[in-house]
């Protein structure tokens, strides 16, 4: 396995243009090497994609016609990473935030260990 293994960061948003700026600037900010940030659209009609695509080039999108739901949309987007040779996915919310160096520790703990399957952070308010 790589060093810094692909991970691809799967955001799912159905209309959360007031979220997305925020949780995608602080994906933007991981210090991480190697990851590819994927933003499954559930059929927004808030201008949400049209934000993304204006705003953030490295950002890649896959636009669902319907809000499949929470589920079906995640699976989506997981199914699309690991199409891409993704070794790990991380799953986000649009109204959330990551510390920078989550993706960092996530990957460092999954690494540790072949029986790990699943980790997951803390999650705060702030």
């Amino acid at each position: 396995m790589n060093k810094f293994p692909k991970v691809y960061v799967v955001t799912l948003n159905y209309n959360g243009l007031d979220w997305l700026k925020e949780c995608l600037d602080s994906i933007s900010n991981l210090n991480y090497t190697n990851f590819n940030v994927l933003l499954v659209d559930n059929g927004s009609v808030d201008n949400s994609v049209k934000f993304v695509k204006e705003n953030y080039d490295n950002i890649e999108i896959l636009e669902n016609k319907s809000n499949l739901g929470y589920s079906e949309g995640f699976n989506k987007g997981i199914n699309y990473a690991i199409k891409n040779n993704a070794e790990y996915v991380l799953i986000m919310n649009n109204d959330t935030i990551i510390d920078k160096e989550a993706l960092t520790q996530l990957v460092k703990t999954a690494t540790t260990d072949s029986k790990i399957g699943f980790v997951s952070g803390k999650v705060y308010y702030y």
